[in-house]
């Protein structure tokens, strides 16, 4: 689905166009709906996870996610590995497939593609904070936010994709952000490492070396991502990124999207949901570092699997295929930039009349049934506005020419 430009208003009327019309911008004919299908069930996972923890503080405000209940779960974990795994094969792709981008385009891309959605957001949510008097809710359990940072130094930080380096913690004002931080190391050495991989020349020897090396990232996850000042460093995340792209070197051969379906894909794909989410079930049990390595390698397996259900399963190619579905995973990053300030704005105002203590389900249910949709509905109107039009590779040069224009013509 290649998407030349951004609708006019008047067309968003027709809903059911909606897909075809706010589809991801592509600028080749290579576009893989199920792709954004995965990316979906990612930002579902992550926003189902925060949603959940903000009901579970509206039952009980010095509850921890570790307790009770809420400790079993899927943490968002899961859903930022499978984003990582997705970068990874999506950077890899046009170094695999002969057509690799000049280091100049690459990065530019990088940065008109993703800057303005990210310092807007930064900007909005900083402000906003500022606004809420810097306490926006009962927030016990976030022990890795930088809650003793200046925020002007988090806020500077934050721009500059260096506060997890920095501070070993979090922003106050929209703690997901770190994660964006790792893929933005990750994008700064992924041509040397994809070059670097691709320069193994027989597909044997590239196999060997990448199994080795996701292995190893895996077991060096394992060790750093519990040390404050190693989680927010992509040694300690390196693993899913590595997976994408050994497994985009093997499906740039098999094509595997083009293959018919069969049924064993389908049953793959169940237990790759199942595998998935049972890992992120996980995370707050205090395993050794063996423990967490296992617990990685079945998240990886569940990944593995969730991939090979949607590009070769019946069910998987429809289910990840869908037009709607691939419409919200299509504009992922702008759900994962702004939904948790609005899970946090949106459940205050809506649930504050209410008394739900002592009553985890039905807030758990009013957060999903009342408060998620229009947050995703919010998000939606960003990507529209915001973050779709950066998806033209030419917009900086429209944007400038119009500019100029009205300055000629004043």
């Amino acid at each position: 689905m290649t998407v030349a430009s951004s609708p006019p208003l008047s067309a968003l009327a027709d809903w059911r166009r909606w897909p075809e019309r706010l589809g991801r911008v592509t600028n080749s004919h290579s576009y893989v709906p199920q792709i954004d299908g995965l990316r979906f069930l990612a930002i579902m996972q992550v926003v189902a996870y925060h949603a959940a923890l903000r009901a579970q503080r509206s039952a009980d405000r010095a509850a921890m996610p570790w307790d009770g209940w809420f400790a079993f779960l899927p943490n968002g974990v899961a859903g930022v590995e499978l984003f990582f795994f997705i970068s990874g094969y999506i950077i890899a792709y046009p170094f695999m497939t002969g057509h690799a981008p000049r280091l100049r385009s690459f990065y530019m891309r990088r940065v008109t593609r993703l800057e303005p959605p990210y310092i807007l957001t930064v900007t909005l949510c900083c402000a906003a904070f500022v606004a809420a008097g810097g306490n926006v809710g009962p927030s016990p359990a976030l022990r890795h936010i930088a809650e003793a940072t200046p925020l002007w130094q988090s806020f500077a930080a934050s721009l500059v994709y260096l506060h997890g380096l920095i501070f070993a913690a979090s922003p106050r004002f929209n703690p997901p952000l770190w994660t964006l931080e790792i893929e933005i190391q990750f994008y700064i050495l992924a041509p040397a490492i994809i070059l670097a991989y691709l320069s193994l020349r027989t597909p044997t020897v590239r196999a060997c070396v990448g199994v080795t090396a996701i292995m190893a990232a895996l077991v060096l996850q394992a060790v750093l991502d519990p040390i404050a000042s190693w989680h927010y460093s992509l040694l300690a995340h390196l693993f899913p990124f590595l997976l994408g792209i050994a497994v985009c070197d093997w499906a740039s051969h098999t094509r595997p999207f083009e293959r018919p379906p069969t049924a064993w894909a389908d049953i793959t794909l169940a237990i790759g949901l199942a595998l998935f989410f049972a890992s992120s079930t996980l995370f707050y049990v205090n395993f050794d570092t063996d423990g967490r390595a296992l617990v990685l390698a079945v998240r990886a397996s569940g990944i593995l699997m969730l991939y090979l259900g949607a590009a070769r399963g019946n069910i998987g190619r429809r289910l990840f295929g869908n037009r709607w579905i691939a419409l919200v995973g299509g504009a992922c990053y702008s759900i994962y930039l702004l939904h948790v300030p609005l899970l946090q704005v949106v459940t205050s105002i809506l649930l504050k009349p209410f008394d739900l203590t002592g009553q985890p389900l039905l807030a758990l249910v009013a957060v999903y049934v009342i408060v998620v949709p229009i947050v995703i509905a919010s998000c939606m109107a960003f990507y529209a506005a915001v973050e779709r039009p950066c998806m033209n590779r030419d917009w900086p040069r429209r944007l400038w020419s119009r500019v100029a224009g009205r300055s000629a013509g004043a």
